[in-house]
């Protein structure tokens, strides 16, 4: 167990960290939805029959007629496993699917839909989200204790830290101690090879100096992917950030 001098450390050294990666930095704005209703959800099916049952499958279930052809699979929106999760409970929030429609998953055969207007997207979110067979629960946020453990809701970011040469030096060695095993020690990804996801798929770890994140690039989202980790893949969650 760490101590609160270590967690704070632990925090700089990851913000620090974050400025290495996030070279290119795309904002990601928190966007006000709309209420839920019948016709949203209605306008959500009519489109996710027409744009992402091929791959998705229509219910939902990753099976569509062009699943086998595509790496990473497509997610199986009945099971509900996400990966791209901004809260403690490793559950994604409505922003959270809404980011992923409409920037996509870069990298993967998921494309954006930014194109769509506003309130199309948000219908998809509902609907996507009518198809869990488990509820999606973001709790009350709830900061952490001094260990790391007991937090709820969604993950709150610090304010960054300095960034100066002392701090890019504690970020590598946090880098070598924590990351380098599967994302290799110059970050190409070239660390662990034989890894699967929970349905025992083949991944492979990121190669950070592509710049291509499942998520943004925004340090925001890159603090919340290293804390929640990504759910159903080999990457943990570091809850003493």
């Amino acid at each position: 167990m760490r101590g609160p001098a270590m967690k704070y450390s632990l925090s700089f050294a990851i913000s620090a960290l974050l400025v290495l990666l996030a070279a290119g930095i795309i904002k990601t704005a928190e966007v006000k939805p709309p209420p839920l209703s019948p016709k949203l959800l209605a306008l959500g099916k009519q489109i996710y029959n027409q744009q992402c049952a091929a791959c998705h499958g229509t219910q939902g279930q990753g099976d569509g007629e062009a699943a086998y052809l595509l790496y990473p699979k497509p997610r199986n929106f009945v099971a509900a496993n996400y990966r791209l999760v901004s809260s403690w409970e490793r559950v994604p929030t409505d922003q959270d699917f809404f980011n992923t429609v409409t920037r996509g998953i870069p990298g993967s055969a998921m494309p954006s839909w930014g194109h769509l207007p506003e309130e199309q997207r948000w219908a998809l979110v509902y609907y996507v989200k009518s198809l869990s067979e488990k509820p999606l629960v973001v709790k009350a946020q709830k900061n952490p204790g001094a260990d790391g453990s007991g937090g709820e809701g969604v993950i709150q970011v610090p304010p960054e830290p300095p960034y100066d040469a002392s701090a890019k030096a504690r970020a590598l060695d946090l880098y070598r101690d924590a990351c380098a095993s599967c994302h290799g020690t110059t970050g190409k990804g070239d660390g662990a090879q034989e890894q699967v996801d929970e349905e025992g798929f083949p991944t492979r770890p990121r190669d950070l100096t592509a710049g291509v994140f499942k998520g943004s690039p925004d340090p925001v989202q890159l603090y919340r992917r290293i804390v929640a980790g990504i759910p159903g893949s080999p990457m943990p969650m570091s809850d003493w950030a």
